[in-house]
């Protein structure tokens, strides 16, 4: 899960992610700033995803991916509860089956 509710569940993901080299202390802090709020613009929304902004615009223009999110006015929000359920859907164990 990528929520931290603390500054020592911040160092653990940092060690634990599971892109190259590790979580970027830009992303670190960003989560540490919004990790009370629910919704999130595009730009606090894309390094979650380890994207873009320009990146989601696409996804939500041809409906790729099928991440939800909601307009309020010209604003584009997603709900991190929502971010997080995409990545645990997306998320794979590269050993399966096995002997």
């Amino acid at each position: 899960m990528i929520e931290a509710s603390n500054k020592q569940d911040i160092v653990s993901l940092e060690t634990t992610a599971p892109w190259p080299d590790a979580v970027p202390k830009k992303l670190t802090k960003m989560i540490e700033e919004n990790k009370e709020q629910d919704l999130m613009t595009p730009e606090t929304a894309a390094p979650w995803l380890c994207t873009t902004p320009k990146t989601l615009a696409k996804w939500r223009s041809t409906g790729e991916n099928n991440l939800p999110y909601r307009k309020l006015g010209k604003k584009v929000l997603y709900s991190r509860k929502d971010l997080q359920a995409y990545l645990d859907k997306h998320s794979y164990n590269a050993v399966q089956g096995g002997v």
